[in-house]
């Protein structure tokens, strides 16, 4: 159950068209954040701990995580969804209390038994952000909040070809032998992926539900911060909102210099980047693309030696381009390079 309703990110974007004058706010290093600036207890939970009934808003008191019912909320003219799962208490009391959210959405708690003191990671991350590079700081943070919630050991192996036999014969044969395997085809073409599955049993994703929590809270209050009667909000994802005629504003991004001070302020970044985010996702569509016979190609390095940003160059010299991986985590990785790199043709597509 708790893999199952794990904390979902809050996302949303309005289908209709994007004005002029939208502005995009983001919160600085949004994960980080939470656990460099964190006042509230890091439940941990373990083996023994059970989920039990939420029973009066006095059990918002306790450290845990509390299961809520999928919620829409108003405050704002424009719904705002939390989807359902656990969160955090401090999370939970803000609907409640902030936003009106009914105590019947609160269906069950899970308390944790022990917790970790608010400033536990501060040093940690004022350290690393305050000596090394922000691009290097900021892979260390992602990557070390990732590792406080990876659940499960996750091994893909595949290829492409472009024969109907091979493929097939590759994936019955993944299957006979118990496999989890999946065969897509584009044109005349077959990705084959087999992905070895491991459930890790630990006891330390309870920090990532914390993390993940709070920063949902802070997306919230920035919305609260910055919504007027004025203001119409086009889209959020729990670090960031798109909102027109905001209340409040912030510095420009260029002109902010990242340090630890920085950490958790907003700041505004060009509102035709997020245009042309929303433009170029709705228009994804490979229906028209044919494949042509050309010289492949293999490039590998270490991380971090250039791989993508090469692959990316490419994409936007090419014609007709069609990237394929075997996760999601690289097609996005990949799309917000070349959104980031504001390529003004959207035929240029990127497939998950």
């Amino acid at each position: 159950m708790l893999d199952d309703y794990y904390p979902r990110a809050l996302q949303w974007c309005s289908t209709d068209d994007i004005p002029d004058d939208v502005i995009n706010i983001n919160i600085s290093k949004s994960y980080p954040n939470v656990l460099l600036n964190n006042t509230q207890p890091i439940p941990l939970y373990a083996i023994h701990n059970t989920i039990e009934p939420f029973n009066s808003k006095s059990d918002l008191n306790l450290t845990g995580e509390f299961y809520i019912n999928e919620t829409i909320l108003y405050n704002y003219k424009t719904p705002v969804k939390i989807e359902a799962g656990f969160y955090s208490s401090n999370l939970i009391s803000y609907l409640v209390d902030t936003l009106n959210m009914p105590l019947s959405q609160i269906k069950y708690k899970f308390i944790a038994n022990k917790a970790l003191k608010p400033d536990t990671f501060s040093e940690f991350f004022r350290y690393i952000f305050d000596n090394f590079p922000e691009s290097e700081a900021k892979k260390i943070a992602v990557s070390y909040i990732g590792e406080l919630g990876r659940k499960y050991n996750r091994t893909n192996y595949g290829f492409t070809c472009t024969d109907y036999e091979t493929a097939m014969c590759c994936w019955t044969s993944g299957l006979v032998e118990g496999k989890t395997v999946t065969i897509d085809h584009y044109n005349g073409m077959y990705l084959i992926r087999e992905q070895q599955i491991e459930r890790i049993f630990s006891d330390h994703t309870s920090i990532n539900w914390f993390v993940v929590s709070e920063a949902i809270l802070k997306c919230l209050k920035l919305i609260d911060a910055c919504y007027s009667e004025d203001s119409i909000l086009h889209g959020y994802n729990t670090d960031g909102i798109y909102i027109s005629n905001p209340k409040k504003f912030f510095k420009n991004k260029r002109d902010v210099k990242f340090s630890t001070k920085k950490i958790g302020k907003a700041y505004v970044t060009d509102s035709t980047l997020s245009y042309f985010e929303k433009h170029y996702r709705e228009n994804m569509d490979i229906s028209d693309y044919t494949t042509e016979s050309g010289k492949g190609c293999i490039f590998t390095g270490q991380a971090g030696s250039g791989k993508i940003t090469k692959l990316c160059n490419m994409v936007k010299d090419a014609k007709n381009p069609l990237v394929l991986s075997f996760t999601n985590k690289a097609i996005e990785n990949v799309k917000k390079r070349i959104i980031r790199a504001q390529v003004k043709n959207p035929k240029k597509k990127v497939e998950r």
